[in-house]
């Protein structure tokens, strides 16, 4: 197994989970992985400034409770 460090910078979590795009494009497809109302989740933060947001705050914007 393959231990993976994050670290907080600047009070933001950094994560180097080395994954290439294809590989992201193939998990964001399967829906075994990823399902709609995750995929829906993605998309927010996505739109977040520079991707990054807590979930906490992505409730809070769209009026959603967290899982």
């Amino acid at each position: 197994m393959i231990k993976k460090i994050c670290e907080v910078i600047d009070g933001e979590y950094v994560c180097d989970i080395d994954i290439s795009v294809e590989e992201w494009k193939t998990l964001l497809t399967n829906d075994k992985v990823f399902d709609t109302k995750s995929i829906a989740a993605l998309k927010k933060w996505f739109i977040e400034p520079n991707h990054s947001c807590t979930c906490f705050d992505i409730g809070k914007k769209y009026d959603l409770h967290s899982m």
